[in-house]
């Protein structure tokens, strides 16, 4: 991973909120989902990550299957909790970021209610300046990206 790509974080569901994966784990996830591995052992082989599918299996509990997402850009609700961008979403944001793609709206819903604005006075490399069809703060690579609203 070259110094000015997003460093990803890996978290799983715990009931409504996402949380993130050991430092350790999430690195370990990431080295076999960058090297096409498809499933890994985390928590001191505890739990199962199927990487093709993003979801965690605790061994041996019969417990289902929970969610896990790749994570580089974030939200904070309104009690202050960072949830992660789906992977599609960030994918949108960085492409447009990348190619300079500034005041115009980036459809982040099928239906258009969802869009962000990417601001081209936003300073260096992942520190856009974002406008959201609603108040939003985000995070990306442990930078601070500030979406106000537009209404």
């Amino acid at each position: 991973m070259s110094s000015d790509e997003p460093a990803p974080r890996w978290f799983y569901q715990d009931g409504k909120t996402f949380t993130p994966y050991r430092t350790e784990d999430s690195d370990l996830i990431e080295v076999i989902f960058r090297t096409g591995g498809t499933e890994c052992e985390a928590n001191d082989g505890k739990i199962v990550v199927d990487i093709t599918n993003r979801q965690q299996k605790e061994k041996g509990t019969g417990k289902a299957p929970v969610p896990c997402v790749r994570a580089t850009y974030f939200w904070q609700d309104k009690n202050s909790e960072w949830i992660p961008y789906t992977e599609a979403t960030a994918t949108i944001l960085e492409n447009a970021f990348d190619a300079g793609i500034f005041g115009v709206k980036l459809p982040l819903s099928d239906d258009g209610s969802r869009y962000a604005i990417l601001n081209p006075n936003g300073t260096g490399k992942h520190h856009p300046y974002a406008l959201l069809d609603r108040s939003a703060s985000l995070t990306h690579n442990k930078l601070m990206l500030v979406f106000k609203s537009l209404q």
